[in-house]
């Protein structure tokens, strides 16, 4: 890197790098920050030039201007000269930031194998017959494989993450619904044992409005205390699953907040059930109930 003290090949820093033809950007829709794209006068005979992402810029050139700039690269004779800056893309996964990353014209640095990326108005897939005929025209024994288009190529990357997601799912909603059922079953035992005392309470004047506010108030108090306790000891488990989430945190507030919220709503829910029954006990026949 210009401005870099000179290293030998082995330590020199590690870089994405890309070689890619003129429209590329364009193409993927890669916003271009300063300077220029590649053009069809990239070719073989020019000056070597290359496209650099925010990254790198950031890391190596934070107060400079970087076009105009020059880098070598690997085993490179010539130095390229940086024509534009990119916006940075997830070059390694959609999990991981960005890594430093150099575009270089493929005219000028030819590899043995390549992408063919296109841009469709419809459905990709109808556009692959036509893509194929197109290289066959160039060349009728290169091959073309690994058709897909960019919604299919994002999925498979992210298979694992998703497989993972929705067995973490199916556990979360079978603790929700087993959290509930036991609390639920908890509280109708409970009333059901207290059925004297709800009928005394009702001979002795308490109305309806007091019964429901007792048993579901006991029932909140419950649902509290073991939300704390869950919560405080969900905060640091939580970080287990940071390798599965992507811009957003093990301990996000919202998450948290939605959690404890929904667990004290369905902890009102189990509790007002059999308070609702528990207001409907005659107290005669509670009194004589053993």
């Amino acid at each position: 890197m210009e401005g870099q003290p000179e290293v030998a090949l082995a330590g020199r820093p590690i870089l994405a790098i890309q070689m890619v033809s003129p429209a590329y950007f364009r193409t993927l829709r890669v916003a271009l920050r300063q300077g220029r794209e590649f053009t069809e006068a990239d070719n073989a005979e020019a000056p070597l030039v290359a496209v650099v992402n925010e990254t790198l810029v950031r890391r190596f050139w934070p107060h400079d201007n970087p076009i105009g700039k020059h880098l070598l690269l690997g085993r490179m004779v010539k130095s390229a000269e940086v024509v534009g800056v990119a916006a940075d893309v997830n070059n390694l996964s959609l999990a991981a930031a960005p890594e430093a990353e150099v575009y270089l014209s493929f005219p000028q640095r030819p590899w043995a194998s390549m992408n063919l990326i296109l841009r469709t108005a419809g459905d990709p897939h109808n556009w692959a017959a036509a893509a194929r005929a197109a290289v066959a025209a160039v060349d009728r024994d290169q091959p073309v494989t690994a058709v897909n288009s960019m919604e299919e190529v994002l999925e498979t990357s992210t298979a694992q993450q998703r497989f993972s997601v929705f067995l973490l799912s199916v556990f979360s909603v079978t603790a929700l619904v087993l959290a509930a059922v036991g609390l639920y079953g908890a509280i109708a035992y409970s009333v059901a044992e207290r059925t004297q005392e709800m009928g005394i309470r009702i001979a002795l004047g308490a109305t309806a409005r007091d019964i429901l506010r007792m048993i579901v108030g006991q029932g909140l108090v419950l649902a509290l205390a073991g939300l704390a306790i869950g919560t405080m000891a969900a905060l640091p488990l939580t970080r287990l699953m940071s390798g599965l989430l992507f811009q957003v945190s093990a301990a996000d507030p919202a998450a948290f907040a939605g959690s404890v919220l929904l667990f004290a709503a369905i902890a009102a829910l189990a509790s007002y059930l059999p308070a609702r029954r528990a207001i409907r006990v005659d107290p005669t026949e509670a009194l004589r109930y053993e």
